[in-house]
């Protein structure tokens, strides 16, 4: 009986284990740290925006490297508002990803609104995204 028992409280405590590790953890974010903040954590798998966020770098700071933010398992949910980036200012990566419901526009009108890959990316889902631009290139995909 003891055999039994022993059995038992070990599947439910992998049982618990399985069910704590597919568990997702929501951040909620309104400024471009708290963004990257989000993305760079571990323990985010999804990120909602509270509010419209632009990444404030272009002219300002023309020698700024991109920031790029590997995505990888997580879900971006622009959660109607809008990502604001001059151009290359954000740089997507990442395998696993999403990223939907809102837009990216890129501060005034520069190029690649919506830039992923800066090294290899796969299995990325865009959906429900509108992309505001005012140039001749839309998205970039590597």
């Amino acid at each position: 009986m003891k055999k039994i028992a022993t059995i038992i409280l070990s599947f439910l405590l992998m049982l618990m284990l399985s069910i704590t590790a597919s568990a997702q953890t929501t951040t909620s974010v309104s400024t471009d740290e708290e963004l990257v903040a989000a993305i760079e954590s571990k323990e985010t798998t999804v990120i909602v925006l509270n509010s419209d966020i632009s990444f404030k770098n272009g002219d300002n700071n023309p020698n700024k490297i991109s920031n790029i933010l590997d995505l990888s398992g997580k879900t971006l949910n622009l959660n109607n508002h809008t990502l604001k980036s001059y151009h290359f200012d954000v740089v997507f990566e990442g395998n696993d990803f999403i990223i939907h419901n809102g837009i990216i526009d890129s501060n005034n009108g520069s190029d690649y609104p919506l830039f992923i890959g800066d090294s290899p990316s796969n299995n990325v889902l865009i959906e429900n995204v509108r992309l505001m631009v005012e140039s001749i290139y839309t998205i970039q995909i590597k």
